[in-house]
């Protein structure tokens, strides 16, 4: 895990050219759609390589936080995450009165399966 707070701007750059750059074009199509359970979920990739993601993601990996901190990050991550498509996820989880543990589980693995894959 880098600790973003300890690079330098040009490393941070450098960072972000490497997430969204490959030989000159866009190393990903901004929108990906990927199915988790019958249900198609629609993400918004550019949403995942930016500097509040990375942020956020670093935060709930920070030993310094205690666990309130870690857990508020980390639900703070997957809705920003799911962007547009939270409503999409909270209807496949049984609604906006789904379970935390079974919305957070399914956001997971829709954030798996649209990792790009080698």
């Amino acid at each position: 895990m880098v600790d973003i707070d300890s690079l330098t701007d040009e490393e941070r750059a450098e960072l972000a050219r490497k997430l969204t750059v490959a030989d000159g074009a866009a190393a990903f199509d901004r929108y990906k759609d990927v199915v988790v359970d019958g249900h198609v979920i629609t993400v918004d990739m550019e949403r995942l390589t930016s500097w509040r993601a990375m942020s956020l993601m670093a935060r709930m990996q920070d030993p310094r936080a205690d666990e309130r901190d870690r857990m508020f990050s980390a639900v703070t991550f997957m809705e920003y995450a799911m962007g547009g498509s939270i409503g999409a996820v909270l209807e496949a989880c049984g609604g906006e009165d789904a379970n935390a543990v079974t919305v957070m589980d399914f956001i997971s693995r829709v954030l798996t399966e649209s990792a790009p894959k080698n």
